[in-house]
């Protein structure tokens, strides 16, 4: 049992159930300690008063009031064994001690006649509590306490009483509903703005402005809400700071490729090294303020054409053919090993940069004379690609922390191969943002390889068919 509603609604269900059912049967047994020698004495003579004033009657009416009273039955014996008000003990306390109907004890009176009430002698063998006194006309009599009738088992025949238990339950269960909903509402709200917040909607709150709940809970979702809105300052805050960042570097860095251009034309042979230094170092920050500015854009939340058509396989071969080109100058080969058609929706631009991203990475790190393998296939309604290099992989702790922005498994690795840590971010934005998702772990037997998936169309309308490798050569 998951929810913490129905466990909080059952378990006060019960505990009023409980209640009541043990409020019932200590009344029961204290009732029954009552039934001391001195009550019995008391109880008998009372009786035997009552029969010799009043006759049977007189003696019945005392009867019927002890078992409304204290929930039991008393019979009244003279010294013969004759039962004297005239309301014998019931028939269900037959000497077996069970219902003593024909069927049950394998024989009776003929014709279905019900059995004769219990004797005294078959009563005094069930050990029900008795007592015995000499009255003044010198007779003796027993009192003998003996459990209430099957009609008065209200629990299980009374049907006016069974009603009031049902209406007893229905209102208790009402009122544990409303307890329980009132107490794990706000958790409920609680989860559900803590998974959007998780998921990137930094608007989640979790209780409606003005929440008037003074208790524990109602504190901890005000407190949830002044969490959630300095996250989303803190977060609107550093996009906001990237972004004027990036836009205001780009201009200083435009007049600084001007004025290399302009120095080459009149510097000695001695200095165009260094020139051609401060150039490369100029384009590489170029390329990461327009990943910056790309990174930004994404997180920004600003809209963006989703609903284009795109084949999947066409991008993801491009792509590949265009990587394989570039790899192969640094000795590497991008393979596209196989491919099923894939149809998704989105944005064609975002979705090359995702998977044009994961590609050149595995092949900036994948080993010298080595390949990366690409495939594609739908499964279900996902489109899944995959990117396997045969690099030395990344340590374990590393992996949850690859697509965080500026993250470097290996600083100085990264500065040789002219990365900064944004493309696997961008990647994993743009595919989050087209609803799919993408994850990296270590290959077998070695290597590293990532998985974009898609929420792909008409993957159940296409040919399952796998394709033969392509590869862009030279």
């Amino acid at each position: 049992m998951r929810s913490l509603f129905l466990k909080i609604f059952l378990a006060f269900w019960g505990a009023m159930a409980l209640f009541a059912a043990l409020a019932a049967i200590t009344t029961i047994v204290i009732v029954r300690f009552q039934t001391t020698d001195s009550a019995m004495e008391t109880m008998t003579r009372t009786a035997v008063q009552a029969y010799q004033s009043g006759g049977p009657v007189a003696l019945h009416n005392y009867f019927r009031q002890i078992e409304r009273d204290q929930l039991f039955r008393a019979i009244l014996f003279d010294e013969n064994g004759h039962e004297l008000s005239g309301r014998p003990a019931p028939r269900f306390l037959g000497p077996d001690g069970q219902a003593t109907t024909p069927e049950m004890q394998g024989g009776g009176p003929p014709h279905g006649e019900p059995p004769p009430p219990p004797t005294f002698e078959e009563l005094s063998k069930r050990r029900f509590p008795k007592h015995t006194i000499l009255a003044a006309d010198g007779h003796h009599y027993t009192l003998m306490l003996l459990p209430p009738s099957r009609a008065h088992l209200w629990f299980l025949t009374a049907p006016t009483r069974l009603i009031g238990i049902l209406v007893g339950l229905c209102a208790t269960g009402l009122i544990c509903f409303f307890l329980a909903r009132y107490v794990t509402k706000p958790i409920a709200r609680l989860r559900e703005a803590s998974g959007r917040l998780a998921s990137g909607d930094l608007t989640a709150r979790a209780g409606p402005s003005g929440i008037s709940r003074r208790d524990e809970i109602g504190s901890l979702v005000r407190d949830f809400d002044r969490m959630a809105e300095r996250i989303e300052n803190l977060i609107t805050t550093q996009r906001r700071l990237l972004s004027d960042i990036s836009h205001e570097l780009r201009s200083p860095l435009a007049r600084l490729n001007v004025a290399v251009g302009l120095a080459r034309r009149q510097a000695d042979p001695e200095t165009q090294s260094a020139l051609e230094r401060i150039e490369i170092e100029a384009d590489r920050l170029n390329d990461m303020l327009q990943n910056l500015l790309t990174l930004s854009r994404l997180e920004s939340g600003e809209p963006v054409e989703m609903r284009t058509e795109v084949d999947l396989t066409a991008l993801v071969k491009d792509v590949v053919g265009d990587a394989d080109f570039e790899a192969q100058a640094f000795g590497r080969r991008v393979r596209l090993i196989s491919t099923q058609p894939s149809i998704v929706e989105g944005n064609i631009t975002l979705l090359r940069s995702a998977i044009e991203n994961v590609v050149r990475n595995a092949a900036r790190y994948t080993d010298e004379n080595t390949n990366v393998d690409v495939t594609l296939e739908t499964k279900g309604e996902r489109a899944v690609v995959t990117v396997h290099d045969q690099g030395p992989g990344v340590p374990a702790e590393s992996l949850p922390k690859l697509f965080l922005p500026f993250y470097r498994v290996d600083a100085t690795r990264d500065r040789n191969t002219g990365g900064v840590g944004l493309g696997l971010s961008i990647a994993e934005r743009a595919v989050r943002l087209h609803g799919g998702s993408v994850v990296a772990r270590n290959g077998q037997p070695h290597g590293l390889l990532v998985e974009i998936e898609l929420p792909a169309l008409h993957t159940s309308k296409v040919s399952p068919k796998t394709e033969p490798a392509i590869v862009r050569t030279s």
